[in-house]
């Protein structure tokens, strides 16, 4: 598990993350800056990928957005992007001025290797 985490936060390439503690309140925010194919070096994309608020208040949450967002402009991120997986409030993001995408992505999950487990809720999927 401290392996995962700390891949996570800072050994895999391009890692993007922003911690708040304050006040007795914690959250953490995830991702990773991702090259574009073709684009200038420094035009990279920002994919946020764990959104933890924890117990953060709204100004709370916004400051931490807003450090992620920094860290991530400081690495050559002009856009960012971050999945709608119904796991969080996406509040915060929208009050940052980010906007629902009209992509739709159809998935289907086969499995190869055994029988099917317990009814699948989730599925994450990276789509660029």
């Amino acid at each position: 598990m401290r392996a995962e985490v700390e891949w996570q936060c800072g050994g895999r390439s391009g890692a993007i993350t922003s911690v708040l503690s304050e006040n007795g309140r914690r959250g953490v925010l995830t991702g990773y800056a991702m090259e574009v194919n073709g684009a200038p070096a420094d035009a990279r994309v920002a994919i946020v990928e764990d959104l933890l608020w924890g117990d953060l208040d709204d100004a709370q949450q916004s400051a931490l957005l807003k450090r992620l967002m920094q860290t991530a402009a400081a690495r050559g991120c002009h856009t960012a992007s971050c999945p709608i997986l119904g796991y969080t409030s996406l509040e915060p993001l929208v009050n940052a001025g980010f906007g629902r995408g009209n992509r739709i992505v159809h998935a289907y999950l086969t499995l190869w290797n055994g029988p099917h487990p317990e009814p699948i809720s989730s599925l994450y999927i990276d789509v660029f």
